[in-house]
């Protein structure tokens, strides 16, 4: 099976360079490059069902269109990966569903955040 990735850029050539590279692993990952012009990008989103969403964060169009909450909403079991040209990193978010028993097991969601060197420094 192979990972489907969603591109969510306009038209940039940091996002054509980046589908053409990802084109490179082809037999691996299945790109599907999507304008936020397009009417109704998030249904057109939901409908390809990505594993995983590549954002753009240095387009303003793109924030102002399909913020973060309306791609987590529309495609809940998808990670969203931010990508700005402009810095070395990535951000990546995603959206787990948990329902807590109580505080007890709301306190333990939030200890599992912790990395192990953390945890030992309290």
């Amino acid at each position: 099976m192979r990972a489907r990735v969603v591109i969510l850029a306009g038209q940039s050539l940091f996002a054509a360079g980046l589908a053409s590279r990802l084109q490179e692993y082809a037999e691996q990952v299945e790109v599907h490059s999507l304008p936020p012009s397009e009417p109704d990008p998030l249904a057109r989103m939901a409908a390809l069902a990505p594993h995983v969403v590549l954002l753009d964060t240095s387009d303003p169009h793109i924030r102002r269109t399909c913020p973060l909450a309306s791609i987590l909403k529309a495609v809940p079991r998808a990670t969203v990966i931010h990508l700005d040209p402009e810095s070395a990193g990535v951000q990546i978010v995603t959206s787990r569903s948990h329902t807590p028993g109580g505080v007890d097991d709301l306190v333990k969601m939030i200890l599992a955040r912790l990395s192990p060197q953390e945890e030992s420094e309290n």
